[in-house]
């Protein structure tokens, strides 16, 4: 499947809770098989390289109020006058970016996995 920027797989996951019951076998068999719906449907190029998911592309089209949006917005304080910073702080960027910050990261949107005809 694929593989994040710092080696993350994407296929690993699990489900924790109290109940007891039996879980699936693993998956042994490949499962791709290779018609690229995925990599045609992903909105910023991130699956362009053969067997790499940019993770970095993933959170820029799912976080635009993230990370470097949020830098940017600092380097703007810093230059700006107090007045401005004032007005910086009140205005609907300074929230988005906050708002970014308090919800968390989601570094794919999952496009590629809902456009997969496996398993439907």
């Amino acid at each position: 499947m694929f593989s994040g920027v710092y080696g993350r797989k994407l296929d690993d996951c699990g489900v924790l809770c109290d109940l007891d019951f039996p879980s699936d076998p693993p998956v042994k068999e490949e499962l791709c098989n290779q018609c690229n719906v995925c990599v045609e449907n992903c909105p910023v190029h991130a699956l362009d390289e053969e067997g790499y998911t940019d993770s970095g592309r993933c959170f820029m089209n799912v976080q635009p109020n993230g990370l470097p949006k949020l830098i940017k917005f600092w380097r703007k304080v810093i230059d700006a006058s107090p007045e401005e910073q004032e007005k910086m702080f009140f205005g609907e960027d300074f929230a988005k970016t906050y708002h970014a910050q308090l919800v968390g990261f989601e570094y794919h949107c999952f496009k590629c996995y809902t456009s997969c005809p496996i398993g439907k």
